[in-house]
């Protein structure tokens, strides 16, 4: 699992990169930005916390860092860092 406190800057920054981003690409963007930082845990990390490593291996979230990111984004909406205007491009 990816820390929440990175999941949380992966999700910022990938609305910095687009503040109107459809809510429904900020996964597969979060996805790209882990692997471009190099944020996936490795094999021997997942082994040690007891992770599937299946998902990571394919460069892809766990089901469990995609709840994390949907949570994130309900919470930056709660707080009004983003807004939902249009429900065509959210």
């Amino acid at each position: 699992m990816i820390d929440y406190k990175v999941l949380k800057q992966l999700v910022v920054e990938a609305f910095e990169a687009n503040p109107y981003k459809p809510v429904r690409e900020v996964i597969p963007d979060v996805e790209k930005l882990a692997a471009f930082h190099g944020i996936f845990p490795t094999n021997e990390e997942c082994v040690q916390h007891n992770f599937d490593y299946k998902n990571y291996r394919k460069k892809r979230l766990s089901s469990l860092d995609r709840q994390n990111v949907n949570h994130i984004i309900w919470q930056l909406i709660r707080e009004r860092l983003i807004v939902i205007r249009d429900e065509q491009l959210n």
